[in-house]
């Protein structure tokens, strides 16, 4: 049987994948990275949080025992 898995059940990790200038986020990217980084560091406090990027440059400054970290793949659709 398939179904969603409920926020309260237990999970390994939350995902977060950081924007770049290659999204929708370009127009305010400084705002978004700052968000994001917010709510990264919120949620490391109760778990290990996976965090995909594409530019190095924008998770330089994220440093947390409970971060993982995962380049991601630039892939263009067309």
């Amino acid at each position: 049987m398939n179904y969603l898995i409920p926020e309260w059940e237990k999970q390994e990790f939350v995902q977060l994948v950081f924007p770049h200038k290659n999204t929708d986020w370009n127009c305010c990217l400084d705002e978004a990275i700052k968000t994001f980084t917010e709510i990264a560091y919120a949620i490391a406090q109760y778990q290990k949080v996976l965090i995909c990027y594409e530019d190095k440059n924008t998770i330089a400054h994220l440093k947390h025992k409970n971060f993982i970290f995962k380049k991601t793949q630039n892939r263009s659709v067309g």
